[in-house]
């Protein structure tokens, strides 16, 4: 994976007509690694959707854990 940074560094040299060799060479990655991200718009890109998802599995694994503990758990403990 690649950063952010140079993802947009590859579609602005892509737009500006550099070839695949010129933007592998430039951004130091392979030219497979550049022809996935061109061919794959959403390739890296983290969704919205992913994240709620994320956020919502750690509340469920807090919530099963004070369910399986005796433990005291104050309402501090979770993230709003």
């Amino acid at each position: 994976m690649i950063s952010e940074k140079q993802q947009l560094k590859l579609r602005e040299l892509h737009a500006d007509g550099h070839s695949v060799k010129d933007i592998a060479e430039t951004l130091q990655i392979s030219q497979p690694t550049v022809r996935a991200y061109l061919k794959d718009k959403n390739r890296g890109v983290v969704k919205k959707e992913n994240l709620e998802q994320d956020y919502l599995s750690k509340q469920i694994r807090m919530l099963l854990k004070i369910a399986t503990s005796k433990e005291v758990i104050t309402v501090n403990s979770f993230i709003i």
